[in-house]
């Protein structure tokens, strides 16, 4: 698994949120149907259809959002929110796999982390991004296709 360090500029982005502890993470392939059928109401689109799913993981729970890129927010559904990623820097990697794998695939990504002169930015949220032309990979229960994106500072 190849992993480096590259920046993201900031991200207007509309979805929907789910918060739970780690134990009840099964529930997410849920958020991303209800989120999924939202999508055509959501207007001014600036990255096609990908999902960007940023999280906030805290010791106890977690919190877990599907979203999409936006170029303004205007008129949203009640059910969706808008959420506004900073730019910065994050370790990056992409992960084409077992769905049972992906943990380790963080793992890896956490120990390049010390290893590479970083540390995590709890400042800042953690993002899978799933690109449109993967969804069928994605719709699977075993097999996922993905980017991952820690944010990261220099020690």
């Amino acid at each position: 698994m190849k992993i480096r360090t590259v920046s993201l500029e900031d991200k207007l982005l509309v979805g929907m949120g789910w918060t739970g502890p780690y134990g009840r993470g099964s529930e997410i392939p849920e958020l991303f149907a209800r989120f999924a059928e939202m999508i055509p109401t959501i207007r001014h689109l600036s990255n096609g259809s990908s999902i960007i799913a940023p999280f906030h993981d805290r010791a106890t729970d977690f919190t877990y959002y599907c979203t999409v890129e936006v170029e303004r927010v205007e008129n949203i559904h009640p059910d969706l929110i808008e959420l506004s990623l900073p730019a910065g820097e994050y370790a990056h990697s992409l992960y084409e796999g077992s769905s049972s794998e992906l943990e380790e695939a963080y793992f890896s990504i956490f120990n390049w982390i010390k290893e590479n002169g970083y540390e995590k930015d709890y400042s800042r949220l953690s993002i899978e991004k799933y690109l449109e032309q993967d969804r069928e990979i994605n719709l699977t229960e075993d097999k996922r296709k993905l980017e991952l994106y820690v944010p990261v500072k220099k020690k």
